[in-house]
């Protein structure tokens, strides 16, 4: 599942509410938002990751893709881009498997030195008891001063005729348990020593994964700008029988609302887009990053709404039509500068942006970050999720959409 993390904030509002999916169950948030307490609203427009964006258009064409004016070599980068995500996808879990395996020997290294100090201190204490009690067994019998004595074995007490008396009048089960106790430190002792090479190796290898990690991430930035923009606002390219035969051909088996088939659900996608003028099936494509192609989400909140990185509540919509609309409509907000609430021919979210018609239009109207995504190569690093490769991950879905229809013919 992908977690994303979507800033709504309205301008003076005082609450605090955020955003990715999610399947805990929650009530439902005050609906005036947000900005998460480590992000705060800014006024600048992020550059989008192209610097050559490529208007769509809507003139006719053979497939969808050159009906937008997405060339051949946009649309193999694209599909690149969506190998690209997955081959991220795979060296960021190996990454992650390497810190956590480094993480582990070095909690495994800690813990022997603490025992290993612990033992050492214990030996010292054993030592000293057995030179007491050579002491005063040698003073007694000898009547004379007593040598410096150095103990640290078994074979100490009967090296010289001085303390053979002495020796046998010891109490045999400190003596057996000082012999222990130094091999079970010789022991840790070795094992510490393994467990510090292997931390070598492991740190070694975490190093390899994040240089491997690092230049496939250059390589998606350049596919990303051989891609070019993408508006956020425009019409959708692809019907949703045409979403729907892709989705299909994925193999994944999703966990939809009741009475729901994934053809349906593109539908809402569609028709939502087409009355916002959004995207609507770019916006399917950023539902399945978010919910893990529908398989992980709750109450119809397939955008991730409401949640955030450290939080643990979402919000809840009614139907799906009414969670596909509260991210549409929040698409739009990021994206059009100039919009209001008042251009909305449907009324807005209840579950988003409040139940009273009023306060929702001063919320939609004042959104912080109002204008400041209009292309989908912008979505990311705090644009919707916290992510910086959330764009590359939403567009490489949405290039195989494409690609994947343009094969079918």
């Amino acid at each position: 599942m992908a977690v994303g993390l979507l800033a709504v904030g309205w301008s003076g509002s005082a609450g605090a509410q955020t955003v990715p999916p999610g399947d805990v169950p929650t009530t439902t948030a005050p609906p005036t938002v947000p900005v998460p307490p480590s992000t705060s609203p800014t006024t600048g427009v992020p550059a989008p990751t192209t610097t050559t964006p490529r208007p769509v258009t809507t003139d006719p064409g053979s497939d969808p893709a050159s009906r937008a004016g997405i060339d051949d070599d946009q649309l193999r980068a694209g599909v690149e881009l969506g190998r690209l995500t997955d081959r991220i996808r795979s060296v960021s879990e190996a990454y992650e498997a390497a810190v956590a395996e480094r993480d582990e020997v070095q909690r495994d290294v800690d813990r022997l030195g603490a025992e290993i100090a612990d033992l050492e201190a214990q030996v010292e204490v054993v030592r000293r008891r057995i030179q007491e009690e050579l002491g005063a067994v040698y003073q007694q019998r000898r009547r004379g001063p007593l040598a410096e004595l150095d103990v640290v074995g078994n074979q100490d007490f009967g090296s010289g005729r001085t303390y053979v008396d002495a020796t046998v009048a010891v109490d045999q089960r400190l003596v057996t348990r000082l012999t222990g106790m130094q091999g079970e430190l010789s022991e840790r002792r070795a094992r510490r020593s393994e467990l510090r090479s292997a931390l070598a190796e492991a740190t070694n290898a975490l190093a390899i994964e994040r240089q491997r990690l690092d230049s496939l991430r250059g390589e998606e930035q350049t596919l990303l700008d051989r891609w070019g923009g993408l508006t956020m606002l425009g019409p959708s390219l692809l019907t949703p029988q045409q979403i729907a035969d892709w989705f299909e051909a994925t193999g994944v088996r999703p966990d939809l609302p009741a009475g729901v088939s994934i053809l349906e659900l593109a539908g809402l996608f569609v028709d939502e887009g087409r009355i916002h003028g959004v995207r609507g099936d770019v916006a399917f494509a950023q539902s399945i990053i978010e919910t893990g192609s529908f398989t992980e989400y709750s109450y119809n909140n397939f955008s991730g709404i409401g949640w955030c990185d450290s939080c643990t509540t979402g919000h809840r919509f009614d139907t799906p039509r009414d969670g596909v609309r509260a991210q549409v409509q929040l698409l739009r907000d990021y994206a059009d500068v100039s919009g209001h609430a008042a251009d909305i021919p449907v009324p807005l979210s209840p579950a988003l942006f409040g139940s009273d018609p009023v306060l929702a239009a001063q919320h939609y109207d004042t959104f912080f970050l109002k204008g400041k995504v209009v292309f989908w190569n912008q979505m990311g690093g705090g644009n919707w999720a916290t992510d910086p490769y959330y764009a590359g991950k939403v567009l490489g879905v949405y290039s195989r959409m494409l690609a994947s229809t343009a094969r079918r013919g």
